[in-house]
């Protein structure tokens, strides 16, 4: 059977010299974490690799169309659109593209001092449904910025860029909803829905029955999933999200503390303080002297 390690239409590929590699890999941050290789190939019929010693960097293959299957040291798996698969340093591995319908595949090698925890969290994430198209878009875009700027050129400040770039786009595999959650207004779960009807009444006092109204639950059956999502109960969440904004106005206002209370809905200005001593363990006016420094 016909097997290709690369060279396909369309295809983009860059490998890192080992000679740059050895001058710019020992600096922070790249020394963190810095990829060797990236590319792209799209439709790639016949795309087989095989290592029986493994690489010696970490291999992330994100799949954006078609599918493709691996083997790591016996075990098999599958890789569909928009699911990745990160191959362990080291270790025997072998992947191919699907006969019948070839991916089309983003990847990249990384490693560093961080490599091996990244693939411990990473080979521990889920994939995101293919309907969350802003995601996808982003890791696309990212893994295109990357490449370009190594396109430009191996300087010292591209690298660097391009490391600080991978960071974001691995964030987007291990938090996939915290990004969808910040580039969206529309919540899609009950604790969502109730955290932006609370952020939009910072300066209310809620009741349990007005946030589990907000998400069309009954009290009981809101507090028990609110806290399943998030870890706290709804009106301890509700009270951070206050305190989180106070923080931002003693950070960059002069308010008096007794009219940041009164903002956030807190008639008497000695309970807010004990609040914000309990979560924040000081005094509004001691963090703010601190912040300011």
């Amino acid at each position: 059977m016909l097997r290709i390690k690369e060279g396909f239409s369309g295809q983009q590929l860059i490998i890192l010299p080992e000679i740059t590699l050895q001058g710019i890999t020992n600096s922070f941050p790249v020394n963190l974490l810095h990829l060797t290789h990236i590319g792209f190939f799209p439709e790639a019929a016949f795309h087989f690799v095989e290592r029986p010693e493994g690489a010696s960097q970490y291999i992330l293959i994100y799949c954006v169309g078609g599918s493709g299957k691996y083997e790591i040291a016996g075990n098999k798996g599958v890789v569909g659109k928009n699911e990745f698969v990160v191959l362990p340093a080291g270790i025997s591995h072998s992947y191919a593209a699907s006969e019948a319908s070839p991916w089309s595949i983003y990847f990249l090698h990384f490693s560093g001092e961080k490599a091996d925890e990244l693939y411990q969290k990473l080979v521990s994430a889920s994939s995101v449904d293919d309907q969350e198209n802003a995601l996808v878009d982003l890791r696309k875009s990212l893994f295109t910025e990357m490449y370009r700027c190594l396109e430009s050129g191996y300087t010292a400040d591209n690298f660097s860029y391009v490391c600080n770039t991978l960071w974001r786009l691995i964030g987007t595999f291990l938090y996939p909803r915290q990004f969808i959650k910040s580039h969206t207004t529309i919540a899609s779960t009950p604790a969502e829905k109730s955290i932006h009807f609370m952020t939009a009444n910072l300066d209310k006092s809620l009741t349990l029955a007005e946030m589990a109204t907000s998400a069309n639950y009954s009290i009981p059956h809101f507090s028990a999933v609110f806290k399943q999502e998030t870890g706290y109960s709804p009106m301890d969440y509700f009270i951070r999200l206050k305190i989180q904004r106070a923080c931002q106005f003693l950070n960059l206002t002069d308010m008096p503390v007794k009219l940041i209370a009164g903002e956030l809905g807190f008639q008497d200005p000695y309970y807010f303080s004990r609040l914000f001593r309990k979560i924040m363990g000081e005094s509004p006016l001691r963090y703010r002297r601190r912040e300011q420094k």
